[in-house]
C-alpha cells in the first residue's frame, strides 16, 4: 500500500486536488461539456462530439479539436509542472525531466481521452448514423492531431529545457555517476543570487514511471544545492510564458480573420484553446501568488464588474438597420406620453380593419356569398432550432393537408425564440410560391437548409471575439455596427436559408396591408422594466393600452411598448428583419441582449421571458378587433405549436437539502415556460368568455409524442431531425391535422 500511495503518479494526482484545484477545475469543465451534464439544454457537447469545419465534419474537423486538445494537454502539463516540480526535487536529476513529468501526470489527460473516445463514438452511431468506418477514421484523426501537438510541444522543450546533465554536466541516471556525486558549487547570475531559496515541501516519491511502461525507484538530490535545483526548474517558466504567448496570438489571429472560411476552425476547438490561454494564466498568477491567488481573483472579478458598468470594457450588441447617432429618452414619463395617446390607437385599429378587410376579400373567392371564413392565429413557441424545425414541419403538414389553403386562412404569426424562425421562414417561401418564385412548398431542400448548424460560428465567435477583444465593425448606411456573436448568427441564418430573409421591416409592409401574406408580430422583452417590446411592419399602438370604455377614468399602467412609434427617427422601418428574428430569439447567454437607441439603452432579450408561446400578444390582437372576427368570420382558431407537455406534473419529483434551499425561487424559475402555459390557459378560458364569436384551440404538442429530449440548442443531429419528421406520423398530431382540416371546412 504505501508502494502504491509514495507512486510519482498517484502523488501528482493527490496534490492537484489539495493544492491546486483551478487545474482540475478546467478539466471538470470539459468534462462536463462532453458529458452532457453542463451546458446540456444549449447542445455545448455538439460542439466537441460532433466538430465541423467549412461546414462539414469530416476528418479535418476531428484532427482540427484533437491538435487543439493537444495544446490544453499541454497547458496543463507545463502549469503543473511549474507549479510542483520544484516539490520533487528528484525530477532534476533526470535526463528530460519535463517528459518524465508529463508520462507520470498523465492520469487526467489519459483518463479524459477514453472517456471522450468511447462517447463520441456512442453518439456518431446513435446519433449521427454514421458507420463505423467513418468513425473509426475520425477518431483516429482526433488522436493524431493530438498526438501532432504534443509532438511539437516536446520538441521545443527538448530544445530549449536543459537537465543538470546539460547545465553542470551531472549525470544522476547513470551508473557511474550514482557512486561519484558530491556537492557542487556554482557560479549564479544576479537575479538568482537575490531569488529566495525555494522550499520543496515534504513529498515523498519512492518510484515513479520512467517511461510509459517502465517504473524506476526515485534517487534522492538531497546532496544538490537548491540553487542548481532552481536553475533547472526556472527555464521552464519562461518557456511557458513562450507557449502562452503563442496560444494567445493564436486565438487573436483566428478572431480577426475568423470571416475567411480557412479559419474558421470547430467550434469545441477554439474553446480549447481559450481554456488553454485561461489555464496558463490562472496558473502563472497562482505560482506567483500562490495563497493570495485567490483574493487576486476576487479583486479582478470585481474590478472587471465596475468598470463594465461605466462602460469601460462594455460593448453594445446593436440592432442593424438603426440609427443610434440620436437616441430617445427612455423613460416611465415620456414614452407614457408619446405612446398612451387615445388618436393614434383609433387610426391604428382602423388601419387593422383596412387589413382583414383585404384577407377577407382574398379569400372570398373560395367561399359562397353567404359563407364566412376561418381565421387562424398562428402561436409558435421558443425553443432553439428544435422549436424552428417543428414548427416548419407542422406549417408544411397544415398547409399540404388542406390542399394549400391553411396559410390562405393565417391572419397572424406571433411566438418566440426558434419557432418564430421556422415560421418566418415558411411565411416567406409561401410568398415566394404565390409569386411563382418557388415550385413547391414541400421541398425537402427546405428543411435541409433550416436544420443546417447555427451554433458552431455562434460559439467560435463567442470564444475568438466576444470574451476577448471585439475589434471589428462594419458599416451600413453610414451608421457603424460591432460583428460579435449576433452578428455571427444572423450571417450563419442567412447563409443557410439562402439570403430569403435578408429584407427589412418596410419590405413586407405592404404585402401584410394588402393581405398577401400573414402578419407577423414580434414581442421580445425589455430587460430595463420588464416590459414587452411590440414590433411588426404595421402601426400597432393599440397594443400600448386597451381604449377608454366610456367615460371610465382608469388607464392601467404601460405593458407593451410599440417599437415603430417609439423609433420612428431612428429608423425603425429600416430595421433588419433578421435583428428583429435575433432580438425576438436572444437565446440567454448564447446570443447578446440587444441595445436599442435609447438613453437610457434599452436592453432587448428573448421574447420567452413573458411569453414563451406568443398567447398575450393574439388575444391582445383578438380583443382589440373582437367585434370585426365576430361579425366577419364564422370563428377563431388559436394554433399552438409548442414543446410542452399536457401534464408537466412531475411524479418522481424527491427533493433533497439543496432542493428545499433553492425551490422556492428556483421551482418557478425552472418552471417559467409551464407557468407561461398556465397562464395562457386562464386567457383563453376568460376569452371564451368575452368573445362573442367561435373560439378553438388546436395542439401540436412535441414533447407528448417524442421519445426522447431534444436539446433547445442551435444545432440538430439527423437522428433529432429524424425523430421529429416521424412525430407528424403520430396519432395525436394526425388526430390534431384532421381536426384542423374539419374546422376549415376542408
Amino acid at each position: 500500500m504505501k508502494c502504491i500511495w509514495r507512486f510519482f503518479p498517484v502523488q501528482l494526482l493527490l496534490i492537484h486536488f489539495r493544492q491546486n484545484a483551478l487545474l482540475i477545475f478546467f478539466w471538470l469543465v470539459l468534462w462536463g461539456i462532453v458529458s452532457g451534464s453542463f451546458g446540456d439544454s444549449y447542445g455545448l457537447f455538439y460542439l466537441f462530439l460532433f466538430p465541423e469545419y467549412l461546414n462539414e465534419v469530416s476528418g479535418w474537423s476531428y484532427g482540427i479539436l484533437g491538435f487543439s486538445f493537444g495544446g490544453f494537454i499541454m497547458s496543463f502539463q507545463i502549469s503543473s509542472y511549474i507549479i510542483h516540480a520544484r516539490r520533487f526535487p528528484f525530477l532534476a536529476t533526470l535526463g528530460r525531466p519535463f517528459l518524465k513529468y508529463c508520462i507520470n501526470n498523465a492520469l487526467i489527460p489519459l483518463g479524459f481521452t477514453l472517456y471522450y473516445l468511447v462517447k463520441t463514438s456512442h453518439f456518431l452511431r446513435e446519433n449521427e448514423a454514421q458507420d463505423w468506418v467513418d468513425i473509426i477514421w475520425w477518431l483516429m484523426a482526433f488522436l493524431a492531431g493530438t498526438a501532432l501537438f504534443i509532438g511539437i510541444t516536446l520538441g521545443y522543450f527538448f530544445t530549449f529545457n536543459k537537465d543538470l546533465a546539460r547545465l553542470f554536466g551531472v549525470d544522476a541516471e547513470s551508473r557511474k555517476s550514482r557512486h561519484a556525486i558530491r556537492p557542487v558549487r556554482i557560479q549564479l547570475d544576479p537575479v538568482l543570487r537575490r531569488a529566495k531559496p525555494l522550499s520543496f515541501g515534504t513529498w515523498r516519491v519512492q518510484s515513479y514511471l520512467r517511461s510509459p511502461f517502465r517504473i524506476a525507484l526515485a534517487r534522492p538530490a538531497d546532496h544538490y544545492q537548491q540553487e542548481m535545483l532552481w536553475q533547472v526548474f526556472r527555464q521552464n517558466h519562461i518557456n511557458g510564458a513562450v507557449f502562452e504567448v503563442i496560444v494567445f496570438v493564436s486565438l487573436l489571429v483566428l478572431g480577426w480573420f475568423r470571416e475567411i472560411p480557412v479559419f474558421q476552425i470547430p467550434a469545441g476547438a477554439c474553446f480549447l484553446l481559450l481554456f488553454t490561454m485561461l489555464l496558463m494564466l490562472a496558473s502563472s498568477v497562482h505560482f506567483l501568488l500562490k495563497h493570495w491567488s485567490t483574493l487576486f481573483f476576487i479583486l479582478v472579478f470585481v474590478g472587471l464588474h465596475f468598470l463594465s458598468k461605466n462602460n469601460a470594457l462594455t460593448i453594445d450588441s446593436l440592432a442593424y438597420g438603426l440609427n443610434y447617432t440620436a437616441p430617445v429618452r427612455y423613460h416611465p414619463d415620456s414614452i407614457q406620453a408619446k405612446l398612451m395617446r387615445e388618436k393614434p390607437f383609433r387610426k391604428d385599429l382602423a388601419n387593422q380593419r383596412v387589413i382583414l378587410d383585404n384577407w377577407r376579400g382574398k379569400i372570398r373567392k373560395s367561399y359562397r356569398a353567404w359563407q364566412k371564413p376561418k381565421a387562424v392565429f398562428v402561436q409558435c413557441s421558443g425553443g432553439g432550432m428544435k422549436a424552428a424545425y417543428w414548427s416548419f414541419l407542422c406549417l408544411q403538414a397544415a398547409d399540404s393537408l388542406t390542399g394549400g389553403k391553411f396559410m390562405d386562412h393565417t391572419v397572424l404569426l406571433t411566438g418566440s425564440s426558434g419557432g418564430m424562425i421556422g415560421s418566418s421562414f415558411y411565411r416567406e417561401l409561401y410568398l415566394r410560391h404565390g409569386q411563382g418564385m418557388e415550385d413547391s412548398l414541400t421541398n425537402p431542400k427546405y428543411l435541409d437548409w433550416l436544420g443546417s448548424d447555427l451554433l458552431n460560428p455562434v460559439a467560435t465567435t463567442i470564444a475568438l471575439n466576444d470574451l476577448l477583444l471585439r475589434l471589428q465593425y462594419f458599416e451600413w448606411e453610414g451608421n457603424i455596427y460591432p460583428k460579435d456573436r449576433g452578428y455571427a448568427f444572423e450571417q450563419s441564418l442567412s447563409k443557410n436559408l439562402k439570403g430569403y430573409l435578408d429584407k427589412r421591416l418596410i419590405d413586407y409592409a405592404a404585402l401584410e396591408a394588402s393581405g398577401v401574406i400573414p402578419q407577423l408580430i414580434f414581442s421580445p422583452t425589455i430587460l430595463n422594466d420588464g416590459r414587452r417590446l411590440i414590433i411588426g411592419t404595421q402601426p400597432l399602438s393599440f397594443f400600448s393600452l386597451p381604449i377608454r370604455q366610456g367615460a371610465d377614468p382608469y388607464r392601467p399602467a404601460l405593458d407593451n411598448v410599440e417599437f415603430r412609434s417609439l423609433f420612428r427617427e431612428q429608423g425603425a422601418d429600416s430595421l433588419f428583419f433578421m435583428s428583429a428574428l435575433r432580438m425576438n430569439a436572444s437565446f440567454p447567454y448564447i446570443l447578446p441582449s440587444v441595445s436599442l437607441p435609447s438613453r437610457p439603452r434599452m436592453e432587448i432579450s428573448d421574447a420567452g421571458l413573458r411569453d414563451n408561446y406568443g398567447g398575450q400578444t393574439c388575444l391582445a390582437y383578438l380583443f382589440q378587433l373582437r367585434q370585426w372576427f365576430a361579425k366577419n368570420t364564422s370563428g377563431v382558431i388559436l394554433l399552438r405549436i409548442h414543446d410542452s407537455r399536457s401534464n408537466a406534473y412531475d411524479a418522481d419529483f424527491n427533493p433533497g437539502l439543496f432542493d428545499h434551499l433553492f425551490s422556492p425561487v428556483g421551482g418557478v424559475v425552472n418552471n417559467v415556460t409551464s407557468v407561461h402555459l398556465q397562464e395562457q390557459e386562464q386567457m383563453i378560458m376568460q376569452a371564451k368568455a368575452w368573445y362573442k364569436g367561435s373560439l378553438d384551440v388546436v395542439d401540436f404538442r412535441l414533447a407528448d409524442v417524442l421519445p426522447d429530449k431534444i436539446s433547445m440548442s442551435l444545432h440538430l443531429t439527423e437522428r433529432e431531425k429524424r425523430t421529429m419528421e416521424e412525430a407528424l406520423k403520430h396519432p395525436k398530431v394526425r388526430e390534431n391535422l384532421s381536426r384542423l382540416r374539419n374546422l376549415l371546412g376542408n
